[in-house]
């Protein structure tokens, strides 16, 4: 970064500098992202081979947002009450056991009662991770500190993806499978579910911290914080993008495995690779997200800028009849996207007062999977009528809106971030 040091005065990556807990979440996150990258690669070729067709593949992948709808208000205020370690912990577990049990549904009930709870847990869990690391951090620190968990979360995921790539051929050989069987990709899909159970050991290694709720400001009788008005016109608008964004991305993202399948015909090894570099590239910018807010001066800003490249390589990626630049602009399309979420994190938690930040940050993560429990579905209805062309139509205008609702709202309300501060 030009020379620059961070602010403990190391020239290299300051991992060690943050403090225990912090350090342990991320290797937890770390782990579960190993475990999705396993998901997004092969669940939806897992339901297709068990013989069900792309309505109820829509149906399934909206389960998880519908499960995230319906409880994540008690979620955050759970999470807000018996504190963010214990939280985590419970939505680990329910969220891989979710799993599992959806692995060997012997119904398509229990399939989708399955894949509700394993939204929960990653609810539970999720809605915990940001306002654990606010307690557990610095301000001059925070940017970083967030950069670096979604970061190696995404590089978890490049991990995972090349390895999953590689072991169907490896399990049909070995066990005699079928290749392209319920039975291959079941066996992959469970090696991911023990990579997500091993999450677990880090959190247990965390020293007990107390609820955050005994600190809030003010309390209403029975326990719930008092919200003023003010603080809820702010929420609002902070969970509006996340709406919108979580729609355009639902109708579209779980199904680029499909779209690069239908289009150039890949292979399981090469999709995993795709998956996988596209992870790396993603992870490496990631960290960049607080040099390129120091440079423009403002989270803000830097939300805006990488969002609406992302955008533009999204076009090209739906669009273009060649492989190599599909493939170049799948890549930056991921990697500017997601270089705004841990500036947003950051920022929203930064807004919210601490004992409500539980119950903020699930309302924002509810957002996004309020698009994502009605996108799967309309994905799966339009993808078989008139396949994907409208599809990136929609999330394009859908991404367009939200960054132009972060600028119409946002852009004057943060502090100017200097430079200096973010490396």
């Amino acid at each position: 970064m030009g020379g620059e040091r961070f602010a403990d005065g190391s020239p290299f990556f300051p991992f060690a500098s943050f403090q225990r807990s912090a350090r342990l979440l991320i290797l937890a996150v770390f782990l579960d992202g190993v475990a999705v990258a396993f998901l997004q690669l092969f669940l939806n070729f897992y339901i297709l081979a068990r013989g069900y067709g792309l309505d109820f593949l829509g149906l399934a992948n909206s389960a998880p947002a519908v499960a995230t709808l319906a409880l994540g208000i008690p979620l955050g205020r759970f999470a807000d009450r018996v504190g963010f370690q214990k939280s985590m912990l419970l939505g680990i577990a329910s969220a891989y056991a979710g799993f599992c049990g959806m692995l060997f549904a012997a119904s398509p009930a229990v399939l989708l009662a399955g894949m509700a709870l394993t939204g929960a847990g990653s609810c539970l869990f999720y809605l915990s991770v940001n306002p654990f690391l606010m307690k557990h951090s610095g301000a001059g620190e925070r940017p970083l500190l967030f950069s670096t968990n979604v970061g190696l979360q995404i590089l978890a995921g490049a991990a995972g993806s090349l390895i999953a790539g590689q072991l169907p051929a490896g399990f049909n050989a070995l066990f005699n499978l079928e290749p392209g069987s319920a039975e291959s990709y079941r066996t992959v899909l469970l090696v991911g579910a023990i990579c997500g159970f091993l999450a677990l050991a880090p959190l247990l290694m965390m020293k007990h911290v107390p609820s955050a709720s005994g600190s809030a400001p003010s309390f209403a009788e029975g326990g719930a914080p008092v919200w003023s008005a003010g603080e809820k016109n702010l929420l609002l608008k902070m969970i509006t993008p996340n709406l919108l964004i979580g729609l355009g991305a639902a109708m579209l993202i779980p199904y680029l495995n499909l779209f690069l399948r239908q289009r150039f015909s890949v292979s399981d090894s090469l999709l995993g690779m795709i998956f996988s570099v596209s992870a790396v590239c993603t992870g490496s910018a990631t960290f960049l997200s607080p040099w390129v807010a120091g440079r423009l001066g403002s989270r803000i800003r830097a939300i805006i800028a990488t969002q609406a490249g992302s955008l533009v390589f999204l076009l090209v990626l739906g669009f273009s009849p060649w492989f190599p630049v599909a493939a170049a602009a799948f890549f930056f399309r991921a990697g500017m996207m997601n270089m705004s979420i841990p500036l947003y994190s950051s920022f929203c938690m930064e807004q919210t007062a601490e004992g409500k930040r539980g119950l903020a940050s699930s309302l924002i993560q509810m957002a996004l999977q309020g698009g994502w429990a009605v996108g799967p579905f309309l994905s799966g209805f339009i993808q078989g009528r008139w396949g994907f062309p409208p599809l990136f139509v929609a999330t394009a205008v859908l991404y367009a809106a939200a960054i132009l609702f972060v600028r119409a709202f946002f852009l004057k309300l943060e502090n100017p971030v200097p430079a200096a501060a973010v490396g």
